[in-house]
């Protein structure tokens, strides 16, 4: 297993690390995956100083690869988001973006047989909030622009929109004369759809939060994701990392923007997408049953609060038309009024790569 300990202070990202552990040449900004460890490759755009994006492509590496992010003790003005898409992964992941700064200890693990596309965006707030034209009024982005050092960490769902950015990212490594202003564009982008997002959280808790905290709630997103069919238990899940019930929705609500049932319940209802999209041997019976449900009519009334249509309907539309967009509701004959309130699940991929 090959461990990849990396920290931004020492002047060497994650990219530069890489290619020092294996004894890789940085070639035009790109270090290609040698084949024994599989398939792939690393490239890092400097778009501005203080603002610049790293794509990471590995396909079905060989062997499982540890990544640890020493977190900074100094303060800076810096913030990381990680878009992560599980490429034509199983239900044990589920793509998503996090937003963090830099006294977040992060480890991830690549299993070795599943592809990956990670695209990190690393920001000055300053250069962020130009852009963005926030400011202090803008109450859901107040903890964006606090100049605090105490760890926190948002993450949202990867949208069919990020998806699709990070599917082209993750095609080739040469966008020639204007490659600059190509990544630019994408990761405003990329930006842009995460703050859309964001933005759609209904509360917007200052709760302070360590890293032991973080570690912990992440387990409990592991522990949901790794057997949809059964419903989470708040008790078990609150004895299993040691934590009291109430601080413990705090803290994932904090982190995730939803209740632990409600984001158990997306997830759900984005795994049944999935499967309805990427196998066409299953019916729809065979999907409620394999996700836990014994009343279909309860999980077409779900499927179709989460998703914008019923589950028959959606199997059989058009790609193009399953971005829960406008057009594809209208077709399947819901009004505005038959919305689900949760907006915050609109347009979530079905899969990790688009057909």
């Amino acid at each position: 297993m090959g461990v990849i300990e990396y920290s931004t202070s020492s002047g060497l990202g994650f990219y530069e690390e890489f290619a020092r552990k294996f004894k890789l040449d940085i070639n035009n900004s790109v270090v290609k995956i040698p084949s024994y460890l599989g398939d792939g490759f690393l490239k890092k755009v400097e778009i501005n100083e203080g603002f610049y994006i790293v794509v990471h492509v590995y396909n079905y590496l060989n062997e499982p690869l540890v990544l640890k992010r020493i977190p900074e003790t100094k303060s800076n003005n810096l913030l990381t988001f990680r878009f992560v898409n599980y490429v034509d992964s199983d239900k044990k992941y589920l793509s998503n973006v996090q937003v963090l700064n830099e006294a977040v200890d992060i480890e991830d693990f690549l299993e070795p047989g599943i592809a990956v596309y990670n695209v990190i965006i690393r920001i000055r707030k300053d250069i962020l909030f130009s852009l963005a034209e926030f400011n202090h009024n803008n109450e859901e982005f107040i903890s964006f622009l606090s100049d605090s050092n105490s760890p926190f960490l948002y993450q949202e769902t990867i949208s069919f929109e990020m998806n699709s950015i990070i599917i082209d990212l993750a095609k080739k490594t040469d966008y020639g004369k204007l490659e600059k202003l190509y990544y630019k564009t994408k990761a405003m982008e990329l930006l842009y759809h995460f703050f859309t997002l964001f933005s759609k959280r209904k509360t917007y808790n200052t709760i302070p939060i360590n890293n032991a905290d973080i570690e912990r709630i992440l387990r409990i997103e592991k522990m949901i994701l790794k057997d949809l069919s059964i419903p989470p238990v708040l008790s078990k899940l609150a004895c299993a990392i040691g934590m009291s019930e109430t601080k413990m929705k705090l803290l994932f609500k904090k982190i995730f923007g939803d209740s632990i049932y409600n984001y158990y319940s997306s997830a759900r209802m984005i795994e049944a997408a999935s499967l309805l999209k990427n196998n066409k041997n299953l019916s729809v019976s065979d999907v409620g049953y394999s996700l836990g449900f014994s009343n279909l009519s309860h999980f077409s009334n779900l499927f179709r609060r989460h998703i914008g249509m019923n589950p028959k309907v959606f199997k059989v539309q058009p790609v193009e038309l399953c971005k829960y967009s406008d057009s594809c509701r209208h077709s399947a004959g819901i009004s505005p009024k038959e919305e689900h309130t949760n907006c915050r699940y609109r347009q979530l991929p079905f899969a990790g790569n688009p057909h």
